[in-house]
């Protein structure tokens, strides 16, 4: 127990030199490494983009006392995406499938997150399909990754139709999706769908960042729609200011604060 701890412990740091090193020394002091241990080891490496290793231990995963499980090969997908190794991803994601591996949507959300930084639209579309197909409740955070691997590409009426079919299923897009949307708009010059996307937010109370205003505005400039686009900046500009103020407001009642509890002390 002690030493599956200390391995998620460096999980959580991205020690994966640590956590490899503590993962050798379990038989050694008569430990038995087992499923939590090398997940976490495998995770380690992952945060630590060493995917060479995370399959590594998967192997040595397979030829020990227990099978990996669907963490163990949602950790190694996703570790593929750091060295953008999608192929294999999607390798692991079938033998996960063939060895029977119970199916998960972290997995599937692993493998679509691979897709999406390698800008493999069309893959990533299907495994959202393939796992609304096997019954799996897709997750905001593979629908994301589809619809930002289709902005990627400039499909923007794909990454349109999948943030319409997440609010079928009742699953809020975020920010992230939002400005995904938006900034395939911006790709294609596609103002007013760019500007209907900005609206849904403030109904469904999402708050624009700066990446979603900047898309907007460009999208407004390439379509020739200065108005809007002013429109916009004035907005942006309005907004900072009142978050300027809301910042400046706090550090002074701060300050207040340490000002009062000085004045205790003396």
């Amino acid at each position: 127990i002690a030493f599956a701890a200390a391995i998620s412990a460096c999980e959580k740091g991205a020690e994966w030199r640590q956590a490899l090193g503590l993962l050798a020394e379990m038989p050694p002091s008569r430990a038995q490494p087992n499923s939590v241990a090398f997940n976490a080891a495998i995770s380690a490496c992952e945060k630590g983009g060493r995917w060479e290793h995370a399959l590594s231990l998967l192997r040595g995963a397979s030829s020990g006392r227990f099978e990996p499980d669907g963490v163990s090969y949602s950790a190694a997908i996703s570790a593929c995406g750091q060295g953008e190794k999608w192929q294999v991803a999607l390798a692991l994601l079938r033998e996960a499938q063939q060895r029977r591996v119970e199916s998960s949507v972290y997995m599937y959300s692993a493998a679509t997150s691979v897709l999406e930084k390698v800008r493999q639209w069309e893959l990533a579309l299907v495994l959202l399909r393939e796992a609304r197909t096997t019954g799996l409740e897709a997750s905001v955070v593979m629908y994301s990754a589809v619809i930002s691997a289709c902005g990627r590409c400039q499909r923007w009426e794909h990454s349109l139709a999948t943030m319409e079919d997440m609010l079928l299923l009742r699953l809020r897009p975020n920010v992230v999706v939002c400005t995904a949307v938006v900034s395939a708009c911006e790709k294609d010059k596609n103002w007013e769908l760019a500007l209907r996307v900005l609206a849904e937010m403030g109904h469904s109370r999402l708050q624009p960042n700066l990446l979603t205003y900047n898309a907007a505005i460009s999208a407004c400039e390439k379509g020739q729609q200065r108005r809007f686009a002013l429109a916009l900046l004035s907005e942006v500009c309005s907004r900072t200011m009142i978050v300027s103020m809301l910042e400046e407001t706090a550090a002074r009642h701060r300050d207040l604060q340490r000002s009062h509890q000085l004045v205790r002390k003396e």
